[in-house]
């Protein structure tokens, strides 16, 4: 038992160590933005959290001429669909947005097993971008996160970005405890990247070149439901080691709420 906490200790002090190490990104002075980008919300019965995750993201200070919003409704059974459809076209500060129905957009009868990945990839093939965005339908973006994302993009070159993501609005203690939690494994996270020891993000804040996804053959058919974050950035960490790039600055931050009972975090 001593040797095992010696062990967890060290590696907690080593990750710490990293994430100190890890630089604070600084949007570059006089920076204005060059990239098209596309920022795509899958989305499944979230006509509760859709109206202010979209409003979020177009009240930013991206420019609305270089920015599109694709949200793909993924079979939902309420009014998502409805929501956006509503806002389609363009949002009042002038940028893009596009509803995409998978039931419409697939093949009749066709039965997959990661609707959210086929969500995001058709999303992707018909994006506009240069640089595609990933977040979640229940989260909310902070207003300079896009032109921030693009800086370091613009800046640095890398081949994916992970950005953090974090909890909010707690209200008990099993929120509360989620989001000490998930601040940890933000730590982890970019600590990791850091230190070249693993290749972690979140798709509720990632972004990567549209032409990088289709070079390492997008997603792939590999059976599994998840990995539209995890399993898509070793893919490029593979054909590109040292292009995962960790965004830390809060501003950069997507925050959205953990579940408040136990059978909501259970499923």
């Amino acid at each position: 038992s001593i040797a095992l906490a010696a062990a967890y200790a060290a590696l907690l002090g080593a990750y710490c160590r990293g994430w100190q190490a890890l630089p604070r990104w600084q949007l570059p002075e006089g920076f204005r933005p060059r990239t098209r980008i596309s920022v795509i919300v899958a989305a499944r019965n979230e006509a509760a959290n859709i109206g202010a995750c979209l409003d979020s993201i177009a009240g930013g200070d991206y420019p609305p001429a270089m920015l599109e919003i694709i949200v793909v409704d993924d079979f939902s059974t309420d009014d998502t669909a409805a929501i956006v459809a509503q806002r389609a076209g363009r949002l009042q500060n002038g940028a893009r947005l596009r509803l995409i129905r998978l039931a419409e957009a697939l093949q009749a009868g066709r039965v997959f097993n990661a609707y959210k990945k086929i969500a995001i990839e058709t999303a992707i093939a018909r994006a506009s971008g240069e640089l595609i965005v990933t977040t979640d339908a229940d989260c909310l973006a902070p207003p300079g996160w896009l032109r921030l994302i693009a800086s370091a993009y613009e800046t640095a070159a890398p081949k994916a970005i992970a950005a953090p993501v974090v909890f909010h609005r707690e209200k008990n203690l099993l929120q509360r405890f989620q989001a000490l939690d998930f601040l940890g494994m933000m730590g982890v996270t970019g600590a990791g990247i850091r230190l070249g020891w693993q290749r972690l993000g979140n798709g509720a804040n990632l972004a990567y070149p549209k032409t990088v996804f289709e070079a390492v053959g997008g997603y792939g058919d590999d059976g599994r439901a998840s990995g539209d974050d995890l399993f898509l950035l070793q893919k490029i960490a593979r054909r590109s080691p040292g292009g995962v790039f960790f965004l830390k600055n809060t501003e950069a931050t997507v925050r959205t709420e953990a579940p408040e009972r136990w059978r909501d975090f259970f499923r």
